[in-house]
């Protein structure tokens, strides 16, 4: 990772979509001129303590990313049963995602040409499902998540992708990373593969941070060009 540590000003907003308002975080860090921008969507457990979201945004943010954080789930998604209640919703996150990202390609702080999106479960298949029909997504890291059923036998383009996995995941079986690599393959979009070994559906310590740090590397090639990065598969033994 660069040794750039920019300041940080977080601030709290909303915004209306799907009939209700979003609560919205922003990362920004105190540097001149538009920035590249990354999109984080949480997991179907909303924001939780927000100890991992909070810490990867500010971690974007470091290193000079303006970073938009919304509650996509909302208050709603407390106390409510999994599966086949959010995969009916899917559609509705979508429209609602994918309003924060008209509002970050209206921030002048942000270069609207150079916006990524970071998705963990959830909002990992949220983030493949914007990537296949918005070209303003330049660059995806999909942590824990997949290519959504209703999305895949129709995507025709995808931004170049970062899939991180752990092979000991049981909410989302690493078969999904495969099957979603097969069809960055089938597209020829440029990606890379970053398997955790003996890590489950949420990283623990070392994991944790390399699965960020690997995030922002990846950033850094596709919204910045940086050519120190590292590339290629990485099969990790955390």
């Amino acid at each position: 990772m660069r040794t750039l540590q920019a300041v940080v000003k977080r601030s709290d907003t909303r915004y209306r979509a799907a009939n209700r308002q979003v609560r919205l975080e922003i990362y920004r860090p105190e540097m001149d001129g538009p920035r590249p921008a990354v999109l984080l969507l949480h997991g179907a457990s909303g924001i939780g303590d927000g100890s991992f979201y909070r810490g990867a945004a500010e971690m974007f943010a470091s290193q000079g990313y303006v970073v938009y954080l919304p509650h996509y789930l909302g208050e709603r998604n407390r106390n409510r049963p999994r599966g086949k209640a959010l995969i009916s919703e899917f559609e509705q996150q979508h429209d609602i995602v994918r309003t924060a990202l008209d509002q970050m390609s209206r921030d002048r702080a942000i270069d609207a040409k150079r916006m990524g999106v970071f998705g963990f479960s959830l909002g990992g298949f949220q983030a493949m499902g914007l990537s296949s029909r918005d070209p303003r997504i330049a660059a995806v890291v999909n942590m824990g998540g997949g290519m959504p059923g209703n999305v895949t036998p129709h995507t025709t383009r995808l931004a170049p992708t970062l899939i991180v996995h752990g092979r000991q995941d049981r909410t989302v079986p690493v078969a999904r990373a495969h099957m979603t690599r097969e069809v960055l393959k089938r597209l020829s979009v440029p990606h890379e593969f970053a398997l955790f070994q003996n890590q489950g559906h949420f990283f623990r310590g070392d994991a944790s941070r390399e699965s960020i740090a690997r995030s922002v590397a990846f950033f850094d090639r596709y919204l910045r060009g940086t050519e120190a990065v590292a590339t290629g598969d990485l099969l990790a033994g955390m």
